[in-house]
């Protein structure tokens, strides 16, 4: 049915559209050195606003919380800029507000900055936008601190309502490198206005024919593979494994799963393969030496190379570096959407060049209001909800055992076992959307790569309370269903 449709849509949207966030904008050591450089693209600013809205409605609806929008006339459709920072800001925005308001409503606005007419395509345009809450409101003394790193409102809020008090932050640091700035009105019992004004290009009314259609996101509008390939993929951790499997299966291509790198070899030596997907973080023989022996098998056997795609939940950069320069053929990051799969295959299998190539960052899975985010692990199973039930059953089987092992490591000072096995639960993280938890594992990871015992001892701690709240969240949608 159409509704049905639109709902994956939407599902499948949400799932890929911030993961090039939690590398370049959730950490802010990056923003604060200068390495975050904005994209510049074409996008509808009316649909961005929209997505952002019908996105935060399934959250409003959960607590009785009225979500609308409002424009204003003369706003331009079509806008040049940074389009996921963009929708970042106002789904922080829309996510804060929600989260602080327990009844009532939370309204976005959107309108020109001044009364003059829409200036012409090429040229820059001011927009000013607001989030506004009937919510808890902010003291007076916390309205200049509150858009600082780690700062919530008072010292109950944290306890209440959740949140590691970046969001805000988050979003200041990236309108300031959109050359624009934000401000809040608020007072305590009578709700908040935060509003903020940038300014883009307008990119005139004929931007859809320029760019060709539009590019497919949803499950449903993927178009299917001319080919059927034989998919390797090597991956150590169940859940991924299965996740891909998934994917595959979707995608109506011939899968084989294996858990380590000699399984790996074996395959290779014995079957035909089209394709290798091969994670690089992994006990005992890694990616980059599984790649190497990969290479011997063929050259001794006289087999045509196949393509090997490094795949890594590390951010890009040195990794990706290293995964090209040792010889593979492309690199993405996990956790991969159908689009990122379908793009592979289609470029390294079908030998053309559509859609985000391989070694592109696959987009975002999840907001930073939301512990676990479930819309984005169904669209990576295609909107099969037994096999996420299986997932997040198989994760909170594990979830002691896994946290458990980590406080030993950290209690024995063994920082290698800290790294690994915080790296482990990273993975498992990621592709089940608990994106709090897979932020923390990651800094934990690098902590325990660092020998940093205090830091380790006390990331341990937060990624135990953090993984707690994502179980019991878990726990709760299972009991709906």
């Amino acid at each position: 049915s159409k509704t049905h449709r639109e709902n994956l849509e939407l599902v499948n949207t949400s799932a890929l559209n911030l993961l090039d966030l939690i590398n370049d904008v959730l950490d802010l050591s990056k923003i604060e050195a200068g390495k975050v450089e904005l994209g510049s693209e074409d996008f509808n600013l009316i649909r961005t606003l929209e997505y952002c809205v019908r996105t935060m409605k399934v959250v409003a609806e959960d607590k009785g919380i009225y979500l609308e929008m409002k424009l204003a006339p003369g706003l331009p459709e079509w806008v040049t800029g940074d389009a996921l920072r963009f929708r970042q800001i106002i789904i922080n925005l829309l996510g804060n507000a929600i989260k602080f308001t327990e009844y009532g409503w939370v309204r976005l606005r959107a309108s020109l900055t001044s009364d003059e007419p829409l200036p012409p395509p090429g040229e820059e345009v001011g927009l000013e936008f607001s989030v506004e809450d009937t919510g808890v409101g902010i003291p007076d003394e916390m309205k200049e601190k509150i858009f600082e790193t780690f700062i919530q409102g008072d010292s109950s809020t944290r306890r209440r309502h959740g949140g590691t008090g970046l969001g805000l932050s988050i979003s200041r640091r990236l309108i300031e490198l959109m050359n624009g700035s934000i401000r809040v009105e608020s007072a305590m019992g009578k709700g908040s206005r935060f509003i903020f004004g940038i300014r883009l290009i307008n990119a005139g009314h004929e931007t859809e024919d320029r760019r060709g259609p539009a590019k497919r996101t949803a499950a449903t509008d993927i178009p299917e593979l001319p080919f059927s390939a034989r998919v390797l993929v090597v991956e150590d951790n169940r859940i991924n494994a299965r996740v891909a499997e998934k994917m595959l299966e979707a995608l109506k291509q011939r899968c084989v799963v294996v858990m380590s790198g000699d399984e790996a070899v074996k395959v290779i030596r014995n079957r035909e393969i089209d394709i290798v997907l091969l994670d690089i973080e992994m006990p005992g023989m890694d990616g980059f030496e599984t790649f190497v022996k990969i290479r011997e098998v063929e050259e001794a056997r006289g087999k045509e190379r196949v393509p090997v795609i490094a795949m890594t939940a590390h951010a890009r950069g040195e990794t990706e570096e290293r995964c090209i320069s040792s010889g593979m053929d492309g690199f993405v990051t996990k956790p991969m959407g159908l689009d990122d799969m379908h793009a592979v295959l289609v470029r390294w299998v079908g030998g053309i060049e559509d859609g985000p190539a391989a070694g592109a960052p696959s987009p975002p899975s999840g907001g930073d209001g939301m512990r676990v985010d479930f819309a984005g692990t169904l669209s990576r199973v295609a909107n099969d909800r037994e096999l996420v039930y299986e997932l997040y059953g198989r994760f909170l089987s594990e979830a002691d055992d896994r946290i458990r092992g980590i406080e030993d490591s950290i209690t024995a000072a063994d920082f290698e076992g800290v790294a690994f096995k915080a790296h482990g639960l990273r993975n498992s993280c990621l592709n089940l959307g608990v994106g709090a938890c897979a932020r923390f594992c990651r800094e934990l990871e690098d902590a325990g790569r660092a020998n940093d015992i205090d830091r380790v001892r006390s990331l341990g701690g937060v990624l135990s309370v953090e993984l707690d709240a994502a179980v019991e969240d878990i726990r709760r949608w299972e009991a709906a269903r």
